[in-house]
């Protein structure tokens, strides 16, 4: 517990700074890891925000293969997904809809973990993924501290 609760709080304090704190910075993972978890990533953001009455803006550029697989799944899975482009301004997203700002960081806190962890909107969810055999398998459930209120 003490350990998700620690990559809750270092996850958040990394996500205040500027934007090119975002991006994906783990150097080892293969295409196929980032597919994974960006289906994973896919799942965990549909439990909170309704695919159809969800637009989601990206606060950066998408240059990696976990970011283009995640706005693969974000759109398939029924979300209106805006790319980046640093002349976009938030806008609304229309009656019965939120537009939340989106944002990523893959890092690696130990050679055998990597963790994802995603900034929408004021909210922030990580979960940590441990590196066994090769496989990145979940090291618990997401965490989420937010102040959107999700039933």
């Amino acid at each position: 517990m003490k350990q998700l609760m620690f990559l809750a709080v270092s996850a958040f304090l990394s996500g205040c700074a500027t934007t090119s704190h975002y991006g994906n910075f783990s150097p080892v993972m293969d295409q196929y890891a980032q597919a994974g978890i960006a289906y994973d990533t896919t799942r965990a953001l549909a439990r909170l925000y309704p695919p159809a009455h969800t637009w989601l803006q990206f606060k950066q550029p998408i240059n990696d293969d976990y970011g283009r697989q995640l706005v693969k799944n974000l759109r398939r899975s029924g979300y209106a997904v805006r790319e980046y482009a640093p002349e976009n301004k938030i806008e609304s997203a229309g009656k019965g809809s939120s537009i939340f700002p989106l944002a990523y960081i893959i890092d690696e806190p130990s050679a055998s973990m990597t963790r994802v962890t995603l900034l929408v909107g004021n909210d922030v969810l990580t979960r940590g993924y441990d590196i066994v055999d090769g496989m990145y398998v979940p090291a618990g459930k997401w965490t989420y501290k937010g102040a959107t209120d999700h039933d």
